[in-house]
């Protein structure tokens, strides 16, 4: 389960069992800490499992949210792989520091 914590340090923030809805816990500090009973807080349009990595996060304000939404596209494979060796003389000729001149 991928979780957030609220900046506040009061509130924790997951996604249900079908990663279709937004839920939070109120935590109180304590020895032990105590949760309160989650709740809704919306539901998204599109199944928002981002495993293993946490595909959204709360602003500052606890109030607003930013969700990135993945969609696997159909057999688009890389079939092509461009390396550049010796970039830096490469990007030094395409974009000298002021002053300086490109070389041919």
């Amino acid at each position: 389960m991928n979780l957030a914590w609220a900046r506040n340090g009061c509130e924790l923030f997951y996604l249900s069992k079908d990663s279709r809805s937004m839920m939070a816990v109120d935590i109180a500090a304590g020895n032990p800490l105590q949760a309160g009973s989650p709740r809704k807080l919306f539901e998204i349009a599109w199944n928002a499992s981002c495993v293993p990595v946490r595909c959204y996060d709360v602003y500052p304000d606890g109030q607003s949210f930013i969700m990135a939404r993945y969609d696997p596209l159909p057999d688009l494979r890389a079939t092509r792989l461009n390396v550049v060796l010796s970039w830096f003389d490469e990007l030094q000729r395409r974009a000298p520091r002021s002053g300086q001149q490109s070389r041919p």
